[in-house]
């Protein structure tokens, strides 16, 4: 009994032995990459375009909240529909255009083991996300304010779920400035 437990405590230490020699070749391997002033780069490039064009969006959505901020009306509605259609299809726009930005493939280091799924990260990015998300509070808000009365209430909501969204989009958008 006593050889079997000396024989697993050996193996043990020699598998412990492997796994730490395996570790310090990684490192060493690895090690070149990380002094060499190789960057990986993870995230898309800055596109002023696009900063541009959310900015824009955001002021023509002010401007909306602004003039609904007291409350709507279904009979006052017509003079909105234009302005709802314009800024929906520009976020919307702008979204298709993160979407399709061209993104850096994961380093060796993060890419997806074998049989993994790959991720698109473009598809993944926060700010395409919180463009998706602006688009479908505003479709909202287009659809109660067509039905009306949308009281001064509910505006806020629909504002304040705007400007959270609009945050983390604009605030990745501008980080990717670097």
């Amino acid at each position: 009994m006593r050889a079997l437990h000396q024989n697993t405590h050996s193996q043990s230490r020699k598998s412990t032995a492997h796994a730490g020699l395996f570790a310090l070749v990684l490192y060493l391997a690895a090690a070149p990459l990380g002094l060499s002033g190789c960057t990986a780069h993870l995230a898309p490039d800055y596109d002023q375009s696009i900063v541009d064009g959310l900015t824009d969006a955001n002021t023509k959505t002010m401007t909306l909240f602004a003039s609904t901020s007291s409350g709507t009306t279904a009979s006052t509605f017509p003079a909105r529909e234009p302005t709802y259609n314009a800024i929906i299809g520009q976020f919307d726009a702008l979204r298709l255009e993160i979407v399709a930005r061209p993104t850096p493939p994961p380093p060796f280091f993060l890419a997806p083991a074998a049989g993994g799924k790959p991720t698109d990260s473009s598809s993944n990015a926060p700010s395409a996300a919180s463009l998706g998300t602006i688009v479908q509070t505003l479709t909202r808000m287009k659809t109660s304010d067509q039905a009306g009365p949308v009281p001064p209430d509910v505006v806020a909501v629909f504002k304040n779920s705007y400007e959270v969204s609009f945050e983390q989009a604009f605030t990745y958008e501008m980080a990717l400035k670097r």
